[in-house]
Formats: C-alpha cells, structure tokens, sequence
C-alpha cells in the first residue's frame, strides 16, 4: 500500500510512505481452496453416491455423501482412515484394489474399479469407484486421492441373474436340439438292435459248445445294454408323457433314501434331512422325480466316496412363491469350473470309460423340463457342488 503526504517545507514536496504485506500463505491457500473445489465439481458431475476425498499424508478422508448410511452405520460411525477402509474391502478384491491404488500412486493415470464393501451386518455391497490423484505442483508428490463412488448392488444382482437365466434358456436350447437327434438315432438303432437281442436269446437255448455260448452270452449283454441306452435317449428324447398325480415332494425323496440308505452308511455318506412339513403338494409324476432323486443322489454318494471315503449330503425343500425348490448339497471335490455348463450333455461324463453312461443328469434335466421346472448345479472346485430342483405349483387335476 502506498499513500502521499505533504512536506513540512514549502507545501510542494512530498514523503512517500508505503506498507508491505506478505500475502503469499493467504494465495497459496485460495489457490488450493479453488482446486478443491474444481475436484470436487467435477467429480459431482459423474453419477455417484458418495464423493471423497483423501489426504494422502494422513490417510484422512472426508466424505460428501452418506457413506455411513450406505454401509449401515450410525452418522460417523463409519471410518474416516485407509486402513478402515481397507478392511471392509471383501478379501478376494483386495489384493486388486491395493495393486491399482499403488499403479496410480505412481503413474497417476485415473481408473475406475468394482470391489464389494462388507456393510455393518456382515453382508456385501459393491462399488463402483472412479478415482484419480493429485499431486504437489512443485514436488510432483501424490498429495490427494479423489473418489466417485456408486452403488452398484442391485445392478450386479440383475446382470447375474440374467445371465443364469440366459444359461439356463442355453442349455434348454440345446437340449432340445439334441433330443430331436436322440430320438431320430434311436429310432434308427431300435430296429436292427432288436434284431440282435431277440436272436441273441435264441442261440442261447440252443445246445452249443461252452466256447460258442461264452461269445452269445458276450453278444446278449452288450446288445442289452446298448438297447438301455436306446431306451434313455427315448426318455431324454421325452417320447414319453409322465404320468401325473397330485404329489407330496417330500414322501417321494424318501423312498431313494430308503432305496439307498445302507449303501451310503457303508460309504460313510452322513445324509442330513430339513424337509419343509408345510410343502404343498403339486402334479407330478411320483417315479420320474424318484429316478432324478435316485440319479443326483447316487452321483453325490460317487464323487464324494472316490474324493476322501467319506461325506455329507444334506437335502432340503422349500416354498418359494409359487416354485418348490429342492436343493442336494455334497461336499464332495466339486465341479470344474470348464465343466459346469455341460454336466446336463448327453454321454458327458468325467469318470473312467464303463462307470457311467454320461446319460443319467441329462435324462433327469428333460424330466424336470417336461415338469415345466429346472435343474441347475452350482459348484466350486474343491467345495462341493449343490443341484437345485424347482418344480411349479399345480393344483390337483379335477
């Protein structure tokens, strides 16, 4: 500031007086204030549920938005440190998040990445997180994390449940093309095979040599067996209409553990029962939905006793709207991931040639199919494998 005054001489001269102020510290922090501000405005303009913002020298954040009611806490309940943060990042996501925070650090390129939060419950939400970094214009120093953060659950939810929807519309496409095949070449084996079968037996009644008979008798059991699998590919084929009757879901899932009970004790298989008392009854044909028991049963009792000798498989029903849904769970050596979209195949199988036909999951997907129902496994390697069974609810035939 500069002012003039008069001289004590003539009244013509003049003292110049002037006052220096040192303004740098109150610039340097409108400056930043106006950079905050700009990050801020512009990470309001991308659609987010919380903006925050991070020093990155004390690990404090400050939040613009409702984070503590997202994650289910009291207001400022929720922590403010990176550590805090960290910690409520589901443990699979992590090791990601750190790496891509730390790439960021030191290219300074903005990323967006999904990982899950565990809410205050215990449950898992999942965002959506864009961030980018600020640095110090004289040091080049990362000072700043800035973050847009959504919600994206329900979006997640939706995308996963369309796309099993769109696997399950798969699979039933295909299964309908093969059947249309199967039935064709099963017509065609039919005739020629019954041929073989009928004259088999026939040369057995006759007086031939021991060496002779041994060879019919080879010939017989193979045409029989073949003539088996003719007979599932006519029922995967759905040649045959089940036979309908008013139901009770859970007194048919007793009779293949009845069937079965002494084989899975002497396999060590623990079988675990929570069967609905309560389930409605529905139409349906009581000894197709035996053999599909029987068949995930029986495959349960295999993995399980070729993996460690021992197992269990817990069975359960359940109400759910107007859908009776029935879940097997093993804890068997589960199902590969490659494999888990063709365990419904026709002759698809991961056991040694003559253990099984390949047939038994795909017969059992085209009875439940002429249910107007769905089979469908999930499964980990390592950590089991679950068939779901859901079959409507019909109203007894009048």
């Amino acid at each position: 500031e500069i002012n003039t005054v008069p001289s004590k001489g003539t009244g013509e001269e003049k003292v110049v007086i002037g006052f220096v102020r040192d303004i740098t510290e109150r610039k340097q922090a409108a400056e930043a204030l106006k950079e905050s501000e700009g990050r801020f405005r512009a990470a309001s303009q991308i659609t987010s549920d919380v903006v925050y913002e991070r020093d990155l020298k004390t690990g404090m954040a400050t939040f613009y938005g409702n984070i503590d009611g997202h994650l289910g806490y009291e207001p400022g309940g929720y922590p403010r440190t990176m550590e805090g943060w960290r910690e409520h990042i589901h443990p699979e996501d992590l090791a990601r998040f750190d790496t891509l925070s730390l790439d960021q650090l030191e290219t300074g390129v903005p990323y967006s990445y999904e990982y899950r939060m565990r809410k205050k419950d215990g449950t898992y939400m999942t965002w959506l997180d864009r961030i980018m970094i600020t640095s110090d214009k004289e040091t080049g120093k990362p000072i700043t994390m800035l973050g847009a953060a959504t919600d994206i659950t329900e979006r997640k939810q939706a995308e996963a449940e369309r796309q099993e929807l769109e696997k399950k519309v798969q699979v039933t496409d295909r299964l309908a093309s093969i059947g249309e095949m199967a039935s064709g070449i099963a017509h065609e084996i039919n005739n020629p095979l019954t041929g073989v079968v009928g004259f088999s037996e026939l040369l057995m009644t006759k007086d031939l040599p021991e060496d002779l008979r041994k060879d019919v008798e080879i010939i017989h059991d193979g045409s029989k067996r073949v003539a088996g699998i003719v007979k599932g590919l006519l029922t995967f084929a759905r040649q045959h209409k089940p036979e309908r009757t008013y139901t009770d879901i859970n007194e048919v899932i007793e009779s293949p553990l009845t069937l079965k009970k002494y084989s899975l004790e002497t396999s060590n298989i623990e079988v675990s029962t929570s069967l609905d008392a309560k389930l409605p009854r529905t139409m349906a044909d009581a000894g197709q939905l035996q053999q599909v028991f029987m068949n995930i049963i029986v495959n349960a009792e295999t993995e399980m006793k070729q993996a460690h000798g021992r197992g269990k498989l817990t069975i359960r029903t359940e109400q759910i709207g107007n859908t009776i849904r029935l879940s097997f769970k093993d804890d068997g050596p589960g199902i590969a991931k490659e494999n888990i979209g063709k365990v419904f195949d026709p002759f698809f199988t991961t056991r040694e040639v003559g253990e099984g036909t390949g047939l038994g999951l795909s017969l059992s997907h085209g009875i439940i199919s002429e249910h107007k129902g769905a089979l469908y496994a999930e499964s980990k390697a390592g950590k089991g494998a679950t068939f779901f069974i859901e079959l409507p609810i019909i109203a007894e035939e009048r």
